[in-house]
């Protein structure tokens, strides 16, 4: 099965509905619409952009939010009235931590929670899809920042797919790159023709 692409106008018409229903004038929570949380300081990516990406500035570490945390950040919310939504992201890869899907169900009872991560033990299997359904997540995204291959390895790392599925999408994601490519080729040769022309005009008029 072709998996569907993420439709980012279809989330933030989904997102937006869902924070037009949240109260933001509590004055215990004034504005107050999403808490995001950082379940863990573990990550197995360095991406470009984070700070982990210098483990001088933020190095892994083995410290992961627990069950008992999240159940009194959960009761506090409740009894201030919150009644947003809870997104479990952060610095860190979420499912990581060991108590994820408990950390979910603590949540989910009564809030919205989503949930952002890279994807890498769901396309293992070490996590599974309906294990985060069953445990009450909402909202799964799926973000892939290493370029194709990571996203051949989301797309087709589940071992309901067929291998076979998987390379011929490989096959398909690096003919679309060289395509790409030759296409971007062609248009520098064009771009250095049209410059190489101008010039050539400009040289005859001058020489008149």
């Amino acid at each position: 099965m072709q998996p569907e692409l993420f439709n980012p106008e279809e989330h933030q018409r989904l997102r937006a509905a869902r924070l037009a229903k949240v109260s933001i004038e509590n004055p215990k929570l004034l504005g107050l619409a999403t808490v995001e949380i950082n379940p863990t300081e573990l990550c197995n990516r360095t991406c470009s952009f984070c700070p982990r990406h210098d483990p001088e500035v933020y190095p892994n570490r083995k410290l992961h939010m627990t069950v008992e945390t999240a159940s009194l950040l959960s009761d506090q919310l409740h009894l201030d009235g919150f009644n947003g939504e809870i997104h479990i992201t952060g610095y860190g890869e979420p499912l990581l931590n060991p108590d994820i899907l408990k950390l979910i169900k603590t949540f989910s009872h009564r809030f919205h929670v989503e949930m952002i991560t890279n994807g890498d033990r769901l396309s293992s299997g070490l996590v599974t899809v309906e294990q985060l359904h069953e445990a009450g997540l909402k909202s799964l995204i799926v973000d892939c920042y290493d370029g194709p291959a990571q996203v051949v390895s989301q797309a087709y790392g589940n071992s309901s797919i067929s291998s076979g599925k998987s390379r011929a999408r490989k096959r398909e994601l690096r003919a679309a790159k060289k395509a790409a490519a030759a296409e971007s080729a062609a248009a520098t040769a064009a771009a250095k023709e049209a410059r190489m022309a101008g010039s050539a005009t400009a040289e005859a008029a001058a020489s008149r």
